[in-house]
């Protein structure tokens, strides 16, 4: 009988760490870098989220120059808009 108990008391040990202390978390790199492109900007901007690029393709031509050298996620945000 004490053997039981205690196989079924290893199994409810085993089940509350694995399912209540949460799922693993997730590991993400860091971001190097992040820009913003919005209808309304302008290409002479810097490209962050005060001051976006205009053009899709500055921001691809931006990336272009630091991408060799990246040391972690390069992230460009298209703002809302229609872009022409």
């Amino acid at each position: 009988m004490k053997r039981k108990l205690g196989i079924i008391t290893s199994i409810c040990f085993l089940f509350t760490s694995i399912f209540v202390q949460g799922p693993i978390p997730q590991v993400m790199a860091a971001a190097q870098t992040t820009f913003y492109v919005s209808p309304s900007g302008n290409d002479s901007n810097s490209g962050t989220q005060s001051a976006p690029f205009k053009t899709i393709e500055k921001a691809r031509d931006t990336v272009r120059t630091i991408n060799s050298s990246m040391t972690g996620d390069i992230y460009v945000y298209l703002m809302d808009g229609t872009y022409a």
